[in-house]
């Protein structure tokens, strides 16, 4: 009679249930995770993505094989769970952190060579450019997506990127020191020239002279000079370059306009 301790220690553990239709659906193959988890997959499905799987399908089977032949991975089942959504039909991917997708994403490209899903890989990433651009950015470089890594860079503007943080950014460790730099120059490029914009005025003749910070005649004015409308040199009043002063601090660190509604008006 076998030791059911031994039996225990042997058999492996399993920490995670697929879900549907890689739970026990009819297939020809299972691939079984790191942590014991069970996939049913299909050959068809699986070649068309990697040609990894594809060469591995069409080794010849031992005449004692099981049934449906096991495929051990070095993947835990969660990872898989993420992964096999990407392609597979009636499916869809559930990645809940932006960590997460780019470990999925890692595997299914790097490892599988699964590149023909690489267009709607793109598109899940990019549903995290608004709320983690330095990660997509990060993604986007090592993939060479340009046109990802064109948007993360923009949407990198609404955020302080270049004041330092306690905590390092999970995604630096996912990008070079070049590709770094490049964003940081342009997003403090960005930043000089959203400030030059407001603290450098002059020729503005297509605004009218009737404005309070104009022709006010009660208020101290700054020596700043400005050509408005009726072409004549108007002196701005000192609250009002004052103001435009603390809005060209604020751009300096987000260089995009909604930000000012927040913290000048």
């Amino acid at each position: 009679m076998s030791d059911p301790a031994l039996d225990s220690a042997d058999t492996p553990r399993v920490s995670f249930s697929p879900t549907y239709p890689f739970d026990n659906a009819p297939a020809e193959t299972i691939l079984r995770s790191s942590d014991g988890a069970e996939f049913y997959v299909h050959h068809a499905i699986l070649s068309l993505v990697s040609p990894g799987f594809k060469t591995i399908f069409q080794l010849p089977q031992p005449e004692t094989s099981p049934a449906i032949p096991v495929i051990d991975v070095d993947e835990v089942g969660a990872l898989l769970d993420r992964m096999l959504p990407l392609f597979y039909p009636a499916t869809q991917p559930a990645t809940t952190t932006m960590d997460e997708l780019r470990d999925t994403i890692q595997v299914a490209l790097m490892k599988y060579d699964m590149h023909v899903v690489a267009p709607s890989i793109k598109q899940q990433v990019r549903e995290w450019v608004s709320s983690d651009p330095l990660a997509v950015y990060a993604l986007a470089v090592q993939h060479h997506w340009n046109d990802l890594a064109v948007a993360a860079a923009k949407e990198s503007l609404k955020h302080p990127i270049r004041i330092p943080t306690a905590d390092t950014p999970s995604a630096l460790r996912h990008l070079s020191a070049a590709a770094h730099h490049k964003l940081l120059h342009y997003h403090y490029q960005c930043a000089i020239s959203a400030q030059t914009s407001v603290t450098t005025i002059g020729n503005l003749r297509w605004v009218p002279n009737e404005f309070v910070w104009f022709n006010c005649t009660k208020c101290s004015s700054h020596n700043s000079i400005w050509y408005l409308a009726d072409g004549i040199s108007h002196r701005v009043q000192k609250w009002f370059t004052d103001f435009l002063a603390q809005v060209g601090e604020v751009l300096l660190v987000t260089p995009v306009t909604n930000i000012l509604e927040s913290k000048c008006m």
